[in-house]
């Protein structure tokens, strides 16, 4: 949390940070497959609003072509 409470006020230079080239972006999903796949396999988790409100959302972005 520090550390993204500093990234507005400072340049990465300043921080003396380096921007990387992304790495397999078309292969990280930020476990949203897992999130997708765990909730389906205990669908009383969708009775807790915030964990329904982020399954609906990441069945929204993850296209159905994808294995999940």
């Amino acid at each position: 949390m520090l550390t993204n409470s500093i990234k507005p006020n400072w340049t990465l230079e300043q921080l003396q940070w380096q921007l990387l080239p992304p790495e397999h972006e078309n292969e990280w999903d930020g476990m949203m497959r897992w999130f997708i796949r765990y909730v389906q396999a205990k669908p009383e988790l969708l009775t807790i609003p915030y964990i329904k409100r982020w399954h609906t959302a990441a069945l929204t972005v993850i296209p159905n072509s994808l294995p999940l």
